[in-house]
């Protein structure tokens, strides 16, 4: 029972008309054959574990850089959003449409707009499409941006509804925009926040609201710390309730506390100054988060993707070659859009109870709900609820820490009394306690069944019977924990670069060895192009 998903990082290319994966896609699309990063496994200890491939996968449209209305190419692409089954919606710009990309499909399909890229102002006609947002059910929230307005489009819908802006109609009331871009949507509220570009702010709109209210600049174009200059990306910190923005022609990162009357500089130069060195911008448009508060931003003209460690404002570059843009695999052509896969669960917005139960034909009686819970070890948190069973999850889960959702998760894979459990990345993205809980979780999960765990962290393999070491497609090396790292192979290189210490001290604790119902598993390995194997024995206690 898979209960989590893989990391991958997406960029938009705008000349070569193409999607592409510059990271982790395990093999998830058609043309997408290595898996090379996982940005959600740095571990928060140890900041400085930074590697990345330095080729990109093509993962939508034409690799050679054609453009076209086919099912099968792009032009324009802009924005990204992560879907269900880590479907590809992108706004298909130039074509005036949203394509969405399935799973190890070649070709994508129209989901709103026009299929033969026509333009158009009306409930089924786009008219430069920029980005887009989705919900737990996969509705799309959009910027129509020579539209000058934001849509809702219902999942499966024909048509779609203008729910921001009026339709052709550019102004600087609160009720209008000036071409606007990004767009940003509190899962928790169902507020969105909205990109006025041309206006330079940004504009809050409360569920079914006809107007909204400036939360950024309003100020008018300027560097003066209350003012905002084309701001095309930002993203929503729901941590720290402000928005980080990306100021296009000051070529900078900026915090927004939401309720503040000015910003704070987070990336670039306050002044306005461009470059191309690792602390400053040349014309940002994308930008986004990963759960640790690490920083992700398309620096369009740099022809690069730039990482920032929470806190830092020294980059790394991770996708393209600074200065440089092309066709090659190295090479980016003005990237607009960077999108992660969340690692997390998915949990819906029901009671705890009903995500537990997801996809039952026939429900199960509370004791049983109860001691899979127990197993999972979330029964002692979900006690501490006021409704206990009965509290609701949130849309995505947002109502839940990352440790409580993966538990949820594992009880609900345990509630159907698998022979066969597959966890994937059930320790990623957690601080160090919420890991623990997992853990241990986990330790109980193996009894009486066969495991398959996929993990980056590896310290949750630690105490298998036997691990698998692939290289390049091949096994390199087997043993268990306290083989491999006597061995100081490649699996000692990879467990000390996890740890903090600068040597690791090999304990010698026993693990019991069993001759019956042995299975291996795959593991992506971050920071590397490498595979791990690792196998569990069903009867083993770990």
């Amino acid at each position: 029972m898979s209960y989590n998903s893989t990391g991958t990082i997406i960029t938009r290319l705008t000349v070569k008309y193409q999607v592409t994966c510059a990271a982790q896609c395990a093999n998830q699309f058609a043309n997408c054959n290595t898996a090379v990063f996982d940005s959600l496994t740095i571990p928060q200890s140890t900041p400085i574990l930074h590697d990345w491939n330095t080729t990109r996968i093509t993962v939508a449209g034409a690799s050679n850089g054609s453009a076209g209305t086919a099912a099968n190419l792009l032009n324009g692409p802009y924005g990204i959003a992560l879907g269900s089954f880590n479907s590809l919606y992108i706004t298909d710009s130039s074509n005036n449409r949203i394509q969405k990309w399935l799973i190890n499909e070649w070709n994508g399909t129209t989901v709103a707009g026009l299929s033969d890229g026509t333009v158009g102002a009306s409930s089924v006609a786009l008219d430069t499409p920029v980005s887009v947002v989705l919900d737990s059910n996969d509705n799309m929230y959009f910027t129509d941006k020579s539209n000058h307005r934001v849509v809702y489009w219902a999942n499966g819908a024909s048509s779609g509804t203008t729910i921001a802006g009026i339709l052709g109609t550019l102004g600087t009331t609160n009720n209008t925009f000036n071409w606007p871009c990004g767009i940003a949507r509190d899962s928790s509220t169902g507020t969105l926040y909205i990109a006025d570009t041309y206006n330079h702010r940004i504009m809050k709109y409360l569920v079914n609201a006809s107007s909204g209210t400036v939360v950024a600049g309003g100020n008018g174009a300027g560097t003066g710390n209350t003012q905002l200059y084309y701001p095309y990306g930002f993203t929503f910190d729901s941590s720290s309730n402000s928005l980080l923005i990306a100021n296009y022609q000051t070529n900078n990162i900026l915090r927004w506390v939401l309720g503040a009357s000015s910003w704070t500089l987070v990336i670039g130069s306050s002044s306005g100054l461009s470059g191309s060195t690792s602390t400053l911008l040349n014309q940002p448009v994308g930008i986004t988060l990963d759960p640790m508060g690490n920083i992700y931003v398309a620096d369009s003209r740099n022809h690069r993707i730039q990482f920032f460690v929470a806190g830092q404002s020294n980059g790394t570059t991770i996708a393209g070659v600074t200065g440089s843009f092309g066709i090659s695999q190295n090479q980016l052509n003005y990237p607009y859009w960077v999108s992660l896969v969340s690692q997390e669960p998915v949990l819906h917005a029901r009671s705890i109870r009903d995500n537990i139960q997801y996809g039952l034909v026939e429900k199960k009686p509370q004791e049983e709900i109860e001691l899979v819970s127990q197993m999972a070890n979330a029964h002692l948190f979900i006690s501490q609820f006021q409704c206990k069973y009965d509290t609701e999850c949130g849309e995505r889960g947002v109502q839940m820490a990352g440790g409580q959702k993966q538990r949820i998760a594992l009880a609900r894979a345990l509630i159907r009394s698998p022979n066969v459990l597959l966890l994937d990345e059930a320790t990623s993205a957690l601080d160090a306690e919420a890991e623990a809980q997992v853990q241990e979780a986990i330790a109980r999960t193996v009894i009486g069944r066969t495991v398959l765990v996929i993990a980056h962290r590896l310290s949750t393999i630690r105490n298998a019977n036997k691990i698998l070491v692939l290289q390049y497609g091949e096994i390199v090396a087997e043993g268990t924990h306290i083989d491999l790292m006597r061995k100081r192979g490649l699996y000692y290189q990879l467990v000390k670069r996890q740890t903090e210490q600068n040597e690791i001290e090999i304990k010698d604790h026993s693990i019991h060895h069993h001759n019956n119902n042995n299975t291996t598993i795959s593991m992506d390995v971050p920071l590397t192009d490498k595979k791990y194997s690792t196998s569990f024995n069903a009867k083993d206690s770990i």
